[in-house]
């Protein structure tokens, strides 16, 4: 039969339309009407596009979109086993935000040595801290969730180079920065402080958890802080701690790479608590080796009469509880006590074998006397043992019989129901659930005979006592880093307004970053836990560095003008801190595993609002009611005297015991040339009461005082301070473009001037025309 193009194409038409009900196993290939009632008869015709489609055209006859195609899945156990696999692959993304970090240290430091320096810091703090929780804590789990610290470490220690780097470059623009070692010397006074709260407040927020059940860290960034001031220095001026702390770095990198090796966790179970909770150490100590030793309740007797009685209505009455959950058929165990009562009610003389079955028989009936009691249920539970599995279940319910008695004797009971609320995650659904139950076995155990009084109500609560201690241990952790980082600020600024408004602003910091976590759907876990704790360790540090130049600033009783020296000298590195964090935490959001885009999501929003607020709110507290005159405000007076003779500058005791003044010049002039051709000489000494270690780094600090001189060149009042004198100082005496002539003020400092201690004598010093 000869067959057209017009065919062919009916044909082609007749499989697209019929081709859904094949792939949908709605065609077969006997298709009669009661099996194809829902297919259209075209489709069903002699069986024709059945055996045409699955025997005679290829594969890729009809289009892909002809069908719709659905791809089912079931889970196969293959959780875990995914999760560590994705933990690793997604690691570039914390690569990728190291090497962000990387970019924006180069390009703030203007130095790649330096950078690379840093960086090589940072990896050996956390090696260092891998170590030490290795083999000195012997912590062998290392959760994933610990990540958090390290990217943190990475954050710290980019601000620390920051804070340093910032440091330098303003001690270097000094006039009388003087050697190498005099420039080392005033960066380290400096820089250090600010860099050892910076990482003792974020260590202490880790440390904190300490309080808490549940497993944080803190090493690294007290480990960082440690290379911080010591590498980083010796890297900028190229010093010989470069080939000690090398050495410790190849170690700390065989100790990574090497021996022990930083791994996945691989114990056997799943670690919950802290190592030293009684639960893990049954797990990772005592579970392969020992038992333990148990201790029985002298007081349990449940073969007195009276406490039979209390059982069985105890049973009765479990079954009547809401909770309970019916279930079809024997279950043997649940309540022995009443299977117990059924096998007593046999026939005393046995049918079959003619055996005689007293006293465990129909002769006694429940409760039993005590040594009736005692010998039957001996047999009771022989028979028992000796039922299908299904019915019984051996060493799950029932009585508990002590290896080393005999007789046998019931050492503990198991009375064990199922109950009609499933198994959820949810702390709040079984939090009713245990509160229920626990109420209600309270109240039967109080009812009940003294030998049954101690029993206890226990289910599958493991994941629900987690939530139950993030929920109480997570409050107590943040008042101690709380504490902690008010103490902390109490010691480095020493002025009580200003710790309690950097205090204020890190509990507002908490308050909006957790509420925006809350927003975003966060529940409290155990990394929400961390992170929260975690979160006052971040918040403190850039109201701590405001808070330390607000202190510091030359011109303290000007509050708005403190304010602006404090931003104007740490806006830059904090604000370079809280970029590369955030973008360490941005680049992990990409990423699959949850862990790390709830990482990467906290690093985000606390570095935004923990810079927002230390800017600009703790600004505005400090501008509106920031101390001023010296309004609360402590000192330390005899650290500052016993330390005194080691400044540089200082008193230096010769050979003979003499005490001579340090009169090396380190030029700290302005320039005439730039300044003006008249310029006056006289000696300028901050206040003794003033004095503090964290003084500013430019003596520039008095340069409102060429303000308050006048300009009539007469004569200049010189302060004299105790054991110390300076040489010169000059400034503009008149900025006139026609002024042609000079005036100076020499002081006469090479004679020997005795002061009376503890006076501070206004000396007028002739003067010197030239």
């Amino acid at each position: 039969m000869k067959q057209s193009e017009e065919d062919v194409n009916m044909t082609k038409t007749l499989l697209k339309q019929c081709s859904h009900y094949y792939y949908n196993l709605q065609l077969s290939p006997d298709c009669e009407e009661k099996f194809c009632q829902q297919v259209p008869t075209q489709c069903t015709l002699h069986n024709a596009v059945y055996h045409i489609l699955d025997y005679l055209v290829d594969i890729d006859f009809l289009p892909e979109n002809v069908c719709k195609q659905f791809l089912f899945k079931k889970y196969l156990g293959l959780k875990i086993t995914l999760f560590n696999e994705y933990l690793i692959e997604d690691t570039w993304l914390i690569g990728a935000g190291g090497m962000f970090i990387l970019l924006s240290m180069w390009l703030y430091t203007s130095s790649l040595f330096v950078t690379l320096m840093t960086v090589i810091a940072i990896i050996f703090s956390l090696g260092i801290s891998y170590f030490m929780y290795t083999l000195l804590f012997e912590l062998n789990f290392f959760p994933f969730m610990n990540l958090l610290a390290s990217i943190v470490a990475v954050g710290i220690g980019a601000d620390d180079a920051f804070i340093f780097c910032k440091v330098w470059q303003c001690a270097k623009t000094e006039k009388d920065n003087g050697t190498l070692v005099k420039l080392v010397h005033d960066t380290l006074k400096h820089a250090t402080l600010s860099m050892f709260v910076t990482t003792l407040t974020t260590a202490a927020a880790f440390y904190a958890s300490y309080v808490s059940s549940i497993t944080a860290i803190g090493t690294a960034t007290l480990a960082n802080f440690a290379l911080m001031v010591t590498w980083l220095p010796a890297s900028v001026v190229v010093y010989m701690w470069f080939v000690i702390l090398g050495s410790l770095a190849v170690a700390s990198t065989v100790v990574i790479f090497y021996h022990p090796r930083l791994k996945l966790p691989d114990t056997k179970n799943f670690q919950l608590f802290d190592s030293s909770h009684l639960f893990e150490q049954y797990d990772m100590v005592y579970k392969d080796i020992s038992r333990g030793t148990l201790v029985y309740d002298s007081s349990f007797d449940m073969a007195a009469p009276e406490s039979q009685k209390w059982l069985l209505k105890f049973c009765h009455r479990l079954r009547n509880q809401p909770f309970y959950q019916p279930v079809l058929g024997p279950l043997l165990p649940n309540c022995f006590m009443e299977s117990f009562s059924s096998w007593m009610q046999r026939r005393c003389i046995d049918p079959i074998d003619n055996l005689n079955r007293t006293p465990c028989c129909e002769t006694y009936n429940a409760p039993y006397k005590r040594e009736v009691f005692q010998y039957c249920i001996v047999l009771a539970i022989a028979d028992l043992y000796e039922t299908p599995a299904e019915y019984f279940m051996p060493g799950v319910a029932g009585p508990k019989f002590c290896r080393e008695s005999h007789p046998p004797r019931i050492c503990a009971l198991v009375v064990e129901y199922d109950s009609n609320h499933p198994f959820s995650m949810s702390y709040k659904d079984i939090g009713k659930f245990y509160r229920q139950v626990e109420m209600w076995t309270k109240k039967q155990m109080s009812k009940a005979p003294e030998g049954m009084q101690h029993g206890w109500f226990i289910s599958d609560l493991e994941f629900y006592d987690l939530q139950h201690t993030l929920s109480q241990d997570t409050l107590v952790a943040i008042g101690v880093s709380m504490g902690i980082s008010l103490v902390v600020l109490l010691l480095v600024t020493l002025n009580i307004l200003i710790s309690l408004y950097a205090i204020l602003t890190i509990t507002c910091v908490i308050f909006v970053t957790v509420a925006i976590l809350v927003l975003l759907n966060w529940k409290l876990n155990v990394l929400e836990s961390i992170a929260i704790s975690v979160a006052i360790g971040l918040a403190v540090d850039f109201s701590l560095h405001y808070s330390v130049h607000y202190r510091i600033c030359p011109e303290g009783n000007n509050r708005e003008y403190a304010v602006s020296y404090a931003i104007s000298r740490m806006g830059g590195p904090t604000a370079m801190a809280a970029l590369t964090t955030a973008a360490a935490g941005a680049f992990m959001l990409p990423s699959s595993i949850l862990a790390y885009m709830q990482i990467g999501i906290f690093l985000v929003v606390v570095m935004a609002v923990s810079w927002i607020y230390s800017t600009f709110f703790l600004g505005a507290l400090l501008c509106i009611g920031g101390p001023q005159h010296g309004f609360g405000q402590f000192s330390y007076p005899s650290l500052n005297k016993c330390c005194s003779g080691n400044m540089v500058g200082g008193p230096v005791i010769d050979s003979h015991g003499i005490d001579h003044v340090d009169k090396t010049v380190y030029t700290n002039v302005l320039s005439e040339s730039t300044l003006s051709t008249s310029s006056t000489v006289c000696q300028i000494h901050p206040s003794a009461s003033e004095s503090h270690e964290l003084e500013a780094l430019t003596t520039r600090q008095y340069s409102n005082f060429n303000k308050r001189l006048k300009r009539s060149g007469s004569f200049c009042i010189a302060q004299t301070c105790n054991n110390q004198m300076t040489r010169k100082v000059s400034l503009p005496a008149d900025q006139s473009p026609s002024a042609t002539s000079a005036t100076t003020v020499v002081l006469i400092d090479d004679l020997d001037v005795e002061l009376r201690h503890g006076i501070h004598d206004i000396t007028y010093v002739p003067l010197m025309r030239h």
